[in-house]
């Protein structure tokens, strides 16, 4: 799969344009696809699986149209999670090079690029090249966020964390910004407990404040929520109340 996606890079003339082909049922994108008609599409489509889980090295290695209910589903078979894992299920691991991952572990953990440990990318020479912080550095810094414009990411190797089964959630209500924005600073400084923590507004003077930590017991005298019951309230909901 890889060498065919090479020889259709290898093979264009000077000058000629090239974009990724897009499946939209698959993309989180609702721009018109139209502007790509006069672009050499380049297929990677096929490029969507988990190629190792290494439980030694506690990493993953997977091509970059493997998407966040496929890593988290595996990942979790095998005792593991991701440091940061972006909310929407279809995010790709190769989209969140181009563009950017992050969520309530962030203020941790960072982006998800920085659990990025290397990755093989296809630049517009035909050539295929690995990039990490000591091999090709300036090329691995300067993919993040490049929206594709670098090359095209091939494989991606990450490291991952533990897994937990529970996130013991707590919540603080503020009516004041000034007080919401003090204990959420307080909440995510460099010596915090937590393991996340997030902050919704649900309108002009209603803050809330989430954070907690991941366990693997389950706490006595606490409502256990399942936000992937289709019966359950949306989450937004769940807070507000």
């Amino acid at each position: 799969d890889v060498l065919i996606v090479k020889k259709t890079v290898k093979n264009l003339k000077k000058g000629q344009r090239i974009s990724l082909l897009r499946d939209n049922s698959k993309t989180h994108c609702t721009r018109n696809q139209s502007y790509k008609n006069d672009l050499v599409l380049i297929d990677i489509s096929m490029l969507d699986r988990i190629i190792e889980i290494n439980k030694t090295d506690k990493t993953i290695t997977v091509e970059p149209l493997c998407n966040m209910e496929t890593l988290t589903n595996e990942l979790k078979k095998q005792g593991f999670m991701l440091y940061v894992t972006p909310e929407f299920k279809g995010i790709t691991i190769g989209g969140t090079i181009a563009g950017g991952g992050l969520e309530s572990t962030s203020f941790k953990f960072g982006m998800i690029q920085n659990s990025i440990l290397s990755f093989d990318i296809l630049l517009g020479s035909g050539e295929i090249v690995t990039a990490s912080k000591e091999q090709n550095p300036d090329l691995f810094y300067g993919c993040m966020w490049s929206l594709g414009t670098t090359g095209t990411i091939l494989k991606v190797k990450l490291k991952v964390n533990n897994f937990k089964r529970y996130a013991c959630i707590k919540y603080e209500t503020f009516t004041k910004f000034n007080n919401y924005y003090k204990r959420l600073s307080l909440a995510s400084c460099k010596n915090s407990s937590y393991d996340f923590v997030e902050g919704v507004q649900l309108d002009y003077g209603q803050f809330v404040l989430i954070y907690g930590n991941f366990t693997n017991i389950l706490p006595a005298n606490n409502n256990l929520f399942r936000i992937n019951r289709w019966w359950n309230k949306w989450f937004t909901q769940h807070v507000s109340e």
